[in-house]
């Protein structure tokens, strides 16, 4: 019998979207496949059972604790598969991503617990925005992957089950950052692999919020999440790779307007790693420049490596992949 994915879908009810979604992962080729939709909010769930009532898949109401992680965990605790998938429900996948994703677990040692692929951003106005272009050694160190690593979100992921349960799930106390600190816990026990291929299309500017709202408003809750993160893994993270975990949240709570907490993140590092006055020099430098609403000034070696798109292969992949979805 061939290997069953679990593809676990999370909705706050955006049906138009959802529909889309579970098109694509029911369009799937190659593999054995169930999908189910966690509703993360009781209210929408009528709603979304009934724009459901003509796919084969199964709706449920999120029974743990609110939000994407959440959902996602409750989504892989009633699950049967041997592999796990997450697509959001505003995103989409290309026809060959899970049979692709499983080849090259079957093509490699029993170390690799995760597979994920590349994304392509989608605006629904102006049409291809950007595309990921990220390679990880199959080993990362766990502080690599926190503080400046960044891998692909969940829908791009595909888990063995074992992986993500010995790992320990997503961690339900923070709603930013989820995936990387999940992935820095994963590496502890298997590989993570990249494959160069677009597979799935982010869909941004549609008219309604993502799972995780990524306006500048939240840079708090973001400043929160990482923070939160180096003190569960303190341990781990040592000399530079801890100076830019502080310096980040220093950075998000500026962004924020947190100056007070960013005054404490910023002299937190200069004093933990040496006397290190180079996080002083950074916060110095921003405020210096000014920070705008949503601190997109400068990127800096912690931000997501993302790619315009000017590559003649990619632009070709990228039509391609678009040409095959068809239902945008």
């Amino acid at each position: 019998m061939e290997a069953l994915v679990s593809t676990i879908i999370p909705t706050i009810g955006r049906t138009r979207l959802l529909e889309d979604a579970i098109s694509s992962a029911l369009n799937q080729r190659g593999v054995e496949q169930e999908v189910i939709v966690v509703v993360d909010d009781i209210e929408a769930y009528s709603g979304v059972l009934s724009a459901c009532s003509a796919y084969n898949v199964r709706v449920v109401v999120n029974d743990g604790r609110p939000g994407p992680a959440g959902a996602r965990n409750y989504g892989v605790n009633i699950s049967k598969g041997d592999y796990i998938a997450f697509l959001d429900d505003d995103d989409i996948w290309h026809p060959e991503k899970l049979k692709s994703q499983v080849a090259v677990f079957n093509e490699n040692s029993n170390d690799v617990g995760v597979v994920f692929c590349q994304a392509v951003y989608y605006d629904s106005t102006t049409g291809v925005i950007r595309y990921t272009k990220r390679e990880v050694d199959a080993f990362t160190k766990m502080s690599d992957i926190i503080t400046g690593i960044k891998i692909n979100g969940p829908p791009t992921a595909l888990f063995k089950k074992h992986c993500f349960n010995d790992a320990g799930a997503f961690d339900e106390n923070i709603s930013y950052w989820e995936d990387q600190e999940l992935y820095a816990r994963v590496c502890r026990l298997c590989a993570i692999i990249s494959m160069p291929d677009i597979m799935t299309l982010i869909r941004v500017n549609h008219g309604y919020n993502r799972l995780t709202d990524q306006d500048s408003i939240n840079c708090k809750r973001s400043a929160e999440a990482l923070k939160y993160i180096y003190e569960k893994h303190e341990l781990d993270i040592e000399g530079e790779m801890g100076t830019k975990m502080l310096v980040r949240v220093a950075q998000e709570y500026l962004k924020a307007k947190e100056f007070k907490r960013s005054t404490v993140a910023t002299l937190h590092a200069c004093v933990k790693y040496r006397l290190n006055i180079r996080p002083l020099l950074v916060m110095m430098r921003m405020i210096f420049r000014g920070v705008g609403v949503r601190g997109r000034e400068k990127k800096t070696a912690l931000d997501e490596p993302y790619y315009g798109l000017t590559d003649e292969n990619r632009i070709k992949e990228v039509e391609l992949l678009l040409k095959m979805i068809g239902n945008i």
